[in-house]
C-alpha cells in the first residue's frame, strides 16, 4: 500500500515542488532517510515547502472596502510596531467578498488617500 509517491531520486522529488503540483494539493516534500520511521512528537523528518508562506494582517486597502484593488499587510516587530510589509496583487473576487472592516471600539476611520508603498 502507497499513500503518497516516494522516490530516492533528488531530481524527481524536485519536480514534484513545480506549481502544477500546487493545484493537485501538494504543497512539498518530506525529507527522511529510507528506513527512518515516524515517531509522534518527534522531530528527524524535514518538509521542504514549495513555496514559503506568512500570515500578515490586512491594515489597508487601495481603492474601496467594497472593491479593494490591493491588500496592504502588515506585522508587528519584535518592539510590537505594526509595520507594513506587503501589498498583494489584486484580490479574486471571492477574497473581495471576505474583506469588510472589523469594529475596534473606537469608531470608524478613514485614512486619507496617499502615495508609496
Amino acid at each position: 500500500m502507497s499513500l503518497c509517491p516516494a522516490t530516492t531520486d533528488r531530481a524527481a522529488a524536485g519536480d514534484w515542488l513545480h506549481p502544477a503540483w500546487g493545484a493537485a494539493g501538494v504543497e512539498g516534500v518530506i525529507v527522511k532517510g529510507r528506513a527512518q520511521a515516524y515517531r509522534p512528537g518527534r522531530r528527524g523528518w524535514i518538509k521542504v515547502r514549495a513555496r514559503t508562506t506568512a500570515e500578515g494582517l490586512i491594515v489597508a486597502v487601495t481603492g474601496t472596502v467594497q472593491e479593494p484593488n490591493t491588500l496592504l499587510l502588515g506585522r508587528y516587530d519584535t518592539a510590537a510596531r505594526l509595520r507594513l510589509v506587503a501589498r498583494t496583487a489584486p484580490p479574486s473576487p471571492r477574497a473581495r467578498s471576505v474583506v469588510r472592516p472589523v469594529p475596534t471600539g473606537r469608531g470608524s476611520r478613514t485614512v486619507p488617500p496617499s502615495r508609496g508603498m
